[in-house]
């Protein structure tokens, strides 16, 4: 593992994208369920964490790799989000 890889940091980052995921998917059911009220929280819940980890990402050091990971993985989140 190279320097700053395994840092809690960069665990923070990778976990906060996780649930911005799962938040998207939580948003989802829910709006095929027919509760927009409850996929709107769940989606602006995600943009939160979109925020956290974009400000998060910008104060580690970490690897070259490791920080374009991260910032594809981010991306990525984005995308679902600006999608939902």
């Amino acid at each position: 593992m190279k320097k700053g890889e395994g840092s809690a940091k960069v665990q923070f980052i990778r976990c906060e994208l996780e649930l911005g995921l799962t938040l998207v998917q939580l948003a989802r059911a829910e709006r095929n369920n027919g509760n927009t009220e409850a996929a709107e929280q769940a989606i602006a819940r995600a943009r939160t964490v979109l925020g956290n980890a974009q400000h998060f990402l910008g104060l580690i050091k970490t690897s070259a790799g490791m920080r374009t990971e991260l910032h594809r993985k981010l991306e990525y989140l984005h995308l679902v989000i600006d999608s939902f």
